[in-house]
């Protein structure tokens, strides 16, 4: 949120950057303060060498036993918080710096669900870390994001796009695993940069050739991000032989991700749905062309067809209430079917299919 975070309340708030040692003093105390309220709390840690801070992050994982929130209200008392906002699972607040009248830092709260717990503290470790080990899985479709690591599927991403991610694991030490990186290294302090980018850069999954294609807009872009700009203009170039040669060369690692985390039986169920409504829109396509219609008037009559056909006891036949149109409406039927019986049925039908359609439409339309 930034330095206007808490405008809302009675003018602008003064929100200061602290220094190394304050940051450290203020996050112990925070943390002592919010212990009793919550399961489980961690502070990630942030990048190595970092000259000040905006803010303090702390997560906090809810009671197992049922969702016990503590009011902001509450916390604010406690924390001895002069304002606070909430957004979200995010509730931030401002807390007076001590033997100070005007200066206050910020505090943000992030509250997270038990399953995600462990990889949400990990995820915003070290700030852009994730973001340069992200820029390399995504080459191989791979996403990193705060809900953790996923397969992006290509083949299925037009046509059924909520579909196309694959979620793997919320695991970090998984993934770590996977990607090749020493966690047992993780789990240690990085005391500076350059430590970090050595171990970011150990993942097999790293190339340098993904980050020597970054544009000047994305540079641009990469001065908001100052551990990755210093990791793309500074520590890279003099590190030139790091991943200057591929180590996935010849591994098949979507079939060994699919395999690893037991994901291959849903991956083949969403293709096989994919390739379900590739073929209906195929047969659907064929019979269009085979109607007296054109244009927008054609159009609508598909529409109908969709909304109002059913597909009982072997044979469609026309209801008089539709529904929107989706993917299973209509079973997948083999070309003869579609010729012999399908394809007679829509001549005969598609008239009053529409007919039918437009009246929905306009009660739906005429309801108070």
């Amino acid at each position: 949120m930034g330095r206007r975070a808490f405008v809302a309340w009675s003018g602008p708030v003064n929100i200061v950057r602290l220094t190394p040692q304050q940051y450290l003093d203020f996050r112990d105390k925070c943390e002592d303060i919010l212990i009793p309220y919550y399961a489980g709390i961690c502070t990630p840690s942030e990048a190595p060498e970092k000259q000040d801070h905006g803010n303090i992050d702390i997560f906090v994982c809810l009671k197992r036993h049922g969702i016990e929130l503590v009011s902001n209200a509450d916390l604010a008392k406690a924390l001895g918080a002069t304002h606070h906002l909430l957004n979200g699972p995010t509730s931030s607040f401002a807390i007076p710096v001590p033997a100070s009248e005007v200066e206050f830092f910020r505090l943000d709260v992030h509250i997270s669900l038990p399953y995600f717990f462990e990889w949400e503290t990990t995820f915003y470790t070290h700030e852009d870390m994730w973001h340069i080990l992200g820029m390399c899985t995504i080459q191989q479709e791979f996403r990193v994001s705060v809900t953790g690591l996923h397969l992006r599927i290509p083949e299925i991403a037009q046509k059924l796009p909520n579909h196309s991610l694959l979620h793997l694991t919320s695991d970090p030490w998984e993934l770590m695993d996977f990607l090749g990186l020493d966690a047992d290294r993780f789990r240690h302090e990085f005391q500076t940069l350059n430590d970090l980018f050595v171990w970011a850069t150990s993942s097999r999954f790293f190339e340098r050739q993904y980050f020597e294609r970054q544009t000047l807009d994305s540079h641009s872009r990469a001065t908001k991000r100052p551990m990755y700009l210093a990791f793309l203009t500074d520590w890279l170039p003099q590190h030139p032989e790091v991943g200057a040669v591929s180590r996935l060369h010849g591994v098949d690692v979507v079939k060994e991700a699919l395999t690893k985390f037991d994901r291959k039986e849903e991956w083949r169920k969403r293709m096989e749905r994919y390739e379900s409504i590739k073929i209906k829109e195929a047969h659907w396509n064929w019979i269009a062309k085979r109607l007296p219609l054109q244009g927008e008037e054609l159009t609508e009559a598909v529409e109908s067809l969709k909304a109002l056909l059913r597909w009982r006891h072997g044979a469609p036949e026309l209801v008089s209430k539709g529904y929107a149109y989706t993917s299973d409406s209509l079973p997948v039927l083999d070309d003869r079917t579609v010729i012999t019986v399908l394809l007679p049925w829509v001549a005969k039908n598609w008239q009053a299919a529409l007919d039918q359609h437009r009246r929905n439409q306009w009660q739906n339309h005429a309801k108070p």
